[in-house]
């Protein structure tokens, strides 16, 4: 068996998907953020959160939007070794094995792929090492 060859935009993979992972994180901030919202004083039924608040709230939503929108617009730059297509972006999304709860957040924030250095090409199915 030889050995798995280094993708040679393995930079170009490990910031796409940093990425997004910051894109997720900064989703998942946005929780908190609208769960303060509730402890704030209310008019009737309207809360009136302070200027501050949205601010916070925006510089979320961008902070997500931006690593989202960078990992897509950096994978448009990426191809791959063996077929020369883009090996990230698909039309068609194939399903994972089933996992449990813990699991599954633990790819939504850590994807196998960073934590195995391994990634497999979504066009032609050939496998790469990060290096």
């Amino acid at each position: 068996m030889s050995e798995t060859p280094i993708f040679r935009q393995a930079r170009l993979y490990k910031t796409s998907a940093r990425l997004r992972q910051l894109g997720r994180f900064a989703l998942f901030l946005c929780l908190p953020v609208m769960a303060l919202l509730l402890s704030f004083p209310r008019d009737g039924r309207v809360v009136q959160p302070p200027a501050w608040w949205g601010y916070l709230f925006l510089l979320f939503v961008a902070i997500c939007m931006a690593g989202i929108w960078g990992d897509v617009l950096i994978a448009t730059f990426m191809k791959c070794d063996r077929c020369g297509r883009r090996p990230t972006l698909v039309w068609s999304l194939k399903y994972p094995q089933r996992m449990s709860e813990w699991q599954a957040i633990r790819e939504f924030f850590f994807p196998s792929e960073m934590r195995s250095r391994t990634f497999t090409c979504a066009q032609c199915g050939a496998r790469f090492r990060l290096a």
